[in-house]
């Protein structure tokens, strides 16, 4: 599997775990791709949010795109890891993000948990 696949799949799990939990102490669904936007509308249901997720949220999020399409190639971002585009996904970085995406998943596991 190539790295940048490995990063959009681990921008993934977040996001659908992020929504999972909105669906459940919300009931609401909502079709956007930010997990930092995810996770305000998570706090206006009243579930306080750990700045550690905030950050995980923000190092993941620029992922989507620049790991998704090629032509985004000359996209670059700044996260506190890398800078990166495209073409330049590398093991390490690939790494990174899933662990920030593991935070995260464990993370919504728990609030699902609380929540029942």
């Amino acid at each position: 599997m190539r790295c940048n696949d490995c990063v959009l799949l681990a921008q993934q799990a977040a996001e659908k775990a992020l929504k999972a939990l909105l669906l459940k102490c919300c009931r609401k669904l909502i079709r956007i791709h930010e997990l930092t936007d995810l996770i305000k509308n998570i706090r206006k249901c009243g579930l306080r949010v750990p700045e550690y997720m905030k950050l995980a949220a923000r190092e993941l999020e620029p992922h989507y795109e620049a790991s998704r399409y090629p032509d985004v190639t000359t996209y670059f971002f700044q996260c506190v890891e890398c800078q990166v585009a495209y073409d330049t996904y590398t093991p390490e970085i690939s790494e990174y993000c899933i662990d920030q995406a593991e935070k995260i998943v464990r993370w919504v596991v728990n609030e699902i948990k609380s929540l029942r």
